[in-house]
């Protein structure tokens, strides 16, 4: 465990190992927990409360990302969505 794994977490509400709708290519899709703007059209209005998801590195995510990088071949990757990921 690196030093930065106990310094910075972001809560996790979900991810998704084999996203095809979030981006070009098959995509590892990151779901933050937490959102203060409740758009009207969200899609992932289950991720507005901060409460639940579980708390996770930005290493510990790319860990578990980067096992799946074998089949995003040239246009695929990492997305992080909502909640907020900013």
């Amino acid at each position: 465990m690196s030093a930065c794994e106990n310094l910075i977490k972001g809560r996790i509400s979900a991810t998704e190992s084999f996203g095809s709708v979030d981006g070009p290519g098959i995509r590892f899709i990151v779901f933050m927990q937490g959102c203060r703007y409740r758009c009207q059209y969200c899609h992932n209005p289950e991720t507005w409360t901060a409460e639940g998801g579980y708390e996770a590195s930005p290493e510990e995510i790319f860990r578990q990302a980067m096992r799946y990088r074998p089949y995003w071949k040239k246009t695929g990757g990492i997305t992080v969505s909502g909640g907020e990921p900013l």
